[in-house]
């Protein structure tokens, strides 16, 4: 029988791609991110898309790849940050997928935006101002939709320490930490598949024990002491 899709969803710069990157390793799945997938198709940068046609192309082509994707099984997914304001984007990804929203405070995303040398090409401006400076305004916006569509909680916020975005303070890249450096508040939960779980092994809860009910939401933590391991 198939896993479900693992899906990655959040803000720009949250770790879409190399917590997915890792995930696909651990897991031994293939990886698709959709952006990557866009661009290829299309022949040009997200940005000179929307130059020449607007965010509603981009959209409409996401749209299809989240239906080409969303219905096959076994993959980790890494979607495009605003792929929660379609619902009928949620609603297909959720058929086969259990979906994960990394989230790190809007600080934490704008030096992630300032090291990352693509951010021009991949990452245009969503309002017409600075894309660092959209940073809280989109946010704002998004958040209600990345938790009401999420069904795993991870915070990111940790992992630029760790050598996922650049050079860790006061030191030199180290490379993407394993899988294991995400570790879960609250690990036991009736609906997170096994592969998930084994993902994250150790994990220490951060409060109560306790299971949590069939359908609650799992939040996680970045430790950074378990990328030492």
């Amino acid at each position: 029988m198939a896993e479900p899709n693992l899906v990655l969803i959040g803000y720009r710069a949250t770790g879409k791609t190399a917590v997915g990157e890792a995930l696909a390793r651990a897991l031994s799945r293939p990886l698709v991110d959709l952006d990557e997938v866009l661009v290829a198709e299309a022949g040009c940068s997200i940005a000179e898309m929307v130059a020449k046609h607007g965010w509603e192309e981009f959209r409409r082509r996401e749209k299809e790849l989240v239906h080409r994707f969303g219905r096959e099984q076994g993959r980790v997914l890494a979607t495009g940050g605003g792929v929660v304001l379609d619902p009928e984007n949620v609603q297909v990804l959720r058929e086969n997928g259990i979906i994960i929203w990394l989230k790190a405070p809007p600080a934490v995303i704008r030096e992630r935006l300032r090291q990352d040398r693509t951010t021009g090409e991949f990452r245009p401006s969503l309002t017409g101002a600075d894309t660092l400076a959209e940073v809280e305004q989109v946010l704002t916006q998004r958040e209600p939709l990345y938790r009401q569509a999420a069904q795993v909680v991870i915070d990111t916020s940790g992992l630029l320490s760790a050598g996922f975005f650049g050079s860790p303070p006061g030191g030199s890249p180290t490379g993407p930490p394993s899988v294991r450096s995400l570790t879960a508040v609250r690990p036991a939960c009736p609906s997170l598949p096994r592969t998930l779980r084994r993902s994250w092994p150790g994990a220490v809860p951060e409060c109560s024990p306790t299971p949590l009910p069939a359908g609650s939401r799992i939040r996680w933590k970045f430790s950074p002491e378990c990328s030492k391991a």
